[in-house]
């Protein structure tokens, strides 16, 4: 995430830290500025903290301004029972986190930012093999000593978290990945990558980095274009972001592309998407659901309860149960992920701040409810575990919020029960944006500088523990 140069409105910290001295923004959500938003929301995008008025978004203040106002405002409060504050490194290893071990000793950088910040953040992540990808801001990782050239995108051999030799550098943010274990396909605000002009959307080899052209050149146009997120399924690739065409082709923040080709497939066409530009979606393996969340407020006109921040669509584009919605989500989707039974895994961000699986037809099974007081920002189900990220704080064993719990397992995949016993430690108060990994590695991406006092600034690799 980049940070500006400081802004200089003193009553607007002022205002805000009476906001944030009792909330510290639990509701902040990630947000669009000139979006539509309701009247008392605050937000954040990659820079800004974001405020709502007169029904958009507006800039307030830089991140780093927030940042520090934060810290300011918990240190000064005595009577809590939260020990420590955010962006202070933890001291050793956590000691219940016992069933994964972190790997290797390197982490992502930036030291060219604009604006002196080494902010090196990692937003995505997908495993292929034994190895890890991962996208994000930086433009180099470094253990410290050694330094490897990487530009925001860079691929990690899982077995013992050493980057390995493929190279594929992009001039802007990559803020999605995703894999058909053929080609690997990247979305983020780049239009150039390993030297091939691309707006916002590439399909590359995951051996050499090159890039794949022929019909999988396409122009993601209109607004910024920014492609925000990415799902396979066994015919097609989805695209989710702030984009009005495809290639000249009239597509409104969502299309789909055919795995064969990269031809846009005009079997999909869900309509008009206004409101905020979606931030996430995700396909069952037959195509027959598409899940988009966001904070959008209408499809192809209609605005009731099953287009708003969480939508089922069918595979031409068309909205299921529009007039039933998904049971207790009242806040945009920043993360989804189909189950193998075709149930939806959410993490939602603005007032809900949880984690929830819901049926097909948009019965809710499970939620974490106020476990945490920030957004959930990453899920993803590895056997029959579910693992979440948050940023801010969540709930230890003992019911106190802990500014260092960022990554939360589920243990029952099936009843949403916490499973207390995995518990690393983070630094970096926005915490984990982006999880992916199997049986054999679990990787986590975000905003932080060390996992169980090591360093591992934006992303760390897990290994189950020796049995």
């Amino acid at each position: 995430m980049k940070v500006q140069s400081r802004v200089r409105r003193p009553m607007i910290g002022v205002v805000l830290a009476v906001v944030m001295a009792s909330t510290v923004l639990t509701a902040c959500q990630v947000a669009k500025v000139g979006a539509k938003c309701r009247t008392t929301d605050f937000g954040r995008d990659s820079t800004f903290v974001l405020q709502c008025k007169g029904g958009k978004w507006v800039r307030l203040m830089t991140i780093r301004d927030y940042l520090l106002l934060v810290k300011k405002i918990q240190d000064s409060q005595t009577t809590t029972t939260v020990p420590g504050t955010p962006n202070v490194p933890p001291v050793g290893p956590s000691p219940t986190a016992s069933s994964w071990n972190l790997v290797g000793d390197v982490g992502l950088s930036n030291p060219d930012s604009a604006d002196g910040v080494d902010d090196g953040i990692g937003y995505a992540a997908v495993k292929l093999g034994n190895t890890a990808f991962i996208g994000g801001s930086f433009s180099q990782i470094t253990d410290g000593t050694n330094t490897i050239g990487r530009g925001n995108l860079v691929a990690f051999d899982v077995t013992n978290g050493q980057p390995t030799s493929f190279v594929a550098h992009t001039n802007g943010k990559v803020t999605s990945l995703a894999t058909d274990g053929v080609k690997l396909f990247v979305g983020g605000t780049f239009t150039v990558i390993n030297g091939q002009a691309r707006d916002h959307f590439a399909a590359i080899d995951p051996g050499t980095g090159n890039v794949y052209g022929g019909g999988w050149v396409k122009n993601f146009a209109g607004n910024t274009g920014v492609v925000y997120g990415l799902s396979v399924s066994a015919s097609r690739v989805y695209v989710a972001g702030d984009f009005t065409n495809v290639s000249g082709v009239s597509r409104s923040k969502a299309a789909a592309l055919s795995l064969t080709d990269g031809s846009i497939d005009l079997g999909f066409s869900p309509g008009a998407i206004t409101g905020g530009a979606p931030n996430s979606i995700a396909a069952s393996a037959d195509d027959s659901r598409v899940y988009i969340g966001g904070p959008f407020t209408t499809i192809a006109g209609v605005s009731d309860a099953g287009t708003t921040e969480l939508a089922e669509l069918n595979s031409a584009g068309v909205v299921q149960h529009p007039t039933v919605g998904f049971g207790g989500v009242d806040s945009p989707a920043l993360d989804l992920e189909v189950t193998t039974g075709n149930d939806v895994l959410s993490a939602l961000g603005g007032e809900d701040n949880e984690t929830s699986r819901h049926a097909p037809g948009g019965g809710r099974l499970w939620t974490t409810g106020d476990l945490c007081r920030g957004d959930a920002q990453a899920v993803h189900q590895i056997g029959n575990a579910v693992y979440a990220g948050y940023h801010q704080s969540c709930k230890d064993s003992a019911g106190n919020y802990d500014p260092t719990y960022h990554l939360v397992k589920i243990n029952d995949a099936g009843t949403g029960a916490v499973d207390f016993g995995f518990k690393p430690v983070f630094d970096g108060y926005w915490g984990v944006f982006g999880l992916a990994g199997d049986t054999s590695a679990l990787i986590a991406v975000g905003q932080f500088d060390h996992v169980n006092g090591q360093n591992h600034k934006g992303f760390a690799i897990f290994r189950p523990a020796p049995q």
